[in-house]
């Protein structure tokens, strides 16, 4: 199946001193040594010759944040790291829109998700059982993640250690980011991080995962090739539709985003049981879909349906859905868009399969 996380920064901090280079598939997040000499730069790390680099105030790692990062939506990012000491603020990761920190033994993590709200978790006040203390004078490995839905957490040595589950909304993109202090820190700086870092990964929801979701599916090259010639009537009719109402086409997109996140928090939301049930209907889904047995997916869509109206979650009268509907625009593009008649496999699970729904 289909990774929904695309790695957007690696850095390791081995090799030539000074020399910041980002081994994820884009490439595109290369670092600047702000205020770091050569010295500070360390053969070892939390292994054998992984690399390492010491900070102090006024030292970060400056990235300009370009390739990868707009949109972000969710963010997760993992960080080993050794701190010096218990007391202060470490800022492991800026990116202005979210920074990751440890503040006297505690994680937090905080996330812009303006022009709606922010969110920030810590160990101390959203801890999965008792609250944990960050060690100092040890390597670790500190993690965050937001999903851009419903669930942000904060994690210690790959477990989960702090969790907030509760409507959310996609975390802005940014333009720049620091690794060991602010972005912009004040001079002179107190909030830089106090030890060293050996590594840095962080992930962005792939804005293309639904896409190559949908590709995934096997297909044979006939039904393959009316794809192909569906989309581009499809963006044909999106033409039209632009040169009668130039807003539209953005309208339709802001109003198919906001039905899908709004169905998909509510439903992740409502209840412990509701949350769980869409999960696995939706791993459920996916493992269909990939396997190109689409009869088997409607019966997991009836069955999710029923369970979520017993828990008051009706997807069908969702407030954005029905805004999505109703709106003249979406109403204009669906007369112009013409019927997929060529894949009866799937127009069968739309229309719900015989007695499935």
């Amino acid at each position: 199946m289909v990774d929904s996380w695309e790695l957007i920064l690696h850095h390791t901090y081995a090799g030539t001193p000074g020399v910041i280079f980002d081994h994820s598939p884009r490439r595109g997040s290369h670092g600047t040594a702000v205020n770091l000499a050569d010295a500070d730069f360390h053969t070892d790390g939390a292994t054998h010759g992984s690399g390492a680099v010491s900070f102090h105030p006024g030292a970060k790692v400056a990235v300009p944040a370009k390739d990868g990062w707009s949109p972000l939506s969710g963010v997760r990012g993992e960080v080993t790291c050794r701190f010096d000491t218990t007391s202060g603020i470490d800022v492991l990761i800026d990116a202005k829109s979210f920074y990751f920190y440890r503040r006297s033994g505690a994680l937090g993590c905080w996330f812009d998700e303006s022009p709606h709200q922010y969110t920030d978790i810590t160990t101390d006040l959203n801890a999965i059982g008792a609250p944990v203390s960050i060690p100092v004078g040890q390597w670790v490995q500190v993690g965050f993640m937001h999903d851009g839905v419903s669930t942000a957490e904060l994690s210690f040595d790959g477990i989960p250690v702090a969790r907030i589950i509760r409507p959310l909304r996609p975390v802005k993109p940014t333009d720049a980011v620091a690794i060991g202090d602010f972005v912009t820190a004040p001079a002179p700086s107190t909030s830089g991080m106090s030890g060293r870092i050996d590594d840095v990964r962080v992930w962005r929801l792939d804005p293309d995962r639904i896409a190559r979701a949908f590709i995934d599916r096997p297909m044979d090259p006939a039904t393959a090739e009316c794809w192909a010639e569906w989309f581009d009537q499809l963006a044909a009719a999106f033409d039209t539709l632009r040169q009668t109402n130039p807003d539209c086409p953005d309208r339709i997109a802001g109003l198919v985003d906001e039905a899908v996140h709004s169905g998909l928090a509510d439903a992740l939301t409502r209840t412990a049981q509701s949350r769980s049930t869409w999960l696995q209907s939706a791993a459920d889904y996916q493992q269909h879909w990939a396997a190109g047995n689409l009869a088997s997916i409607a019966p997991v869509i009836a069955g999710l349906t029923t369970w979520l109206q017993s828990e008051g979650v009706d997807l069908k009268q969702n407030s954005a859905l029905q805004d999505l509907l109703n709106d003249p625009c979406w109403k204009q593009l669906l007369s112009l868009v013409p019927p997929m008649t060529c894949d009866p496999a799937f127009t069968d699970l739309l229309s719900g399969g015989t007695g499935a729904w």
